[in-house]
């Protein structure tokens, strides 16, 4: 399957708007982007304060992958 050339930033946000707290790897699934592309873009979308991340922590020693979803807005508070 082709790659897109270029997801944007807004095409992440909804992705994470449709489906919330979902992880890097099933946005990447969503978008058709790889998945340490998809993590990437929403490390730096949490940076700019678009985006949370809730970490997954460990179950059975295992590291669980953290979790995504749209940071609320201000106006929301």
């Amino acid at each position: 399957m082709a790659r897109p050339v270029n997801v944007t930033d807004e095409a992440i946000v909804c992705a994470l708007t449709a489906r919330p707290e979902v992880t890097s790897a099933e946005v990447a699934e969503a978008l058709g982007i790889g998945q340490s592309t998809a993590a990437k873009r929403l490390a730096a979308l949490e940076s700019a304060g678009s985006v949370r991340r809730s970490p997954g922590g460990r179950l059975d020693g295992r590291r669980v992958a953290d979790r995504w979803a749209v940071a609320a807005s201000p106006e929301a508070s």
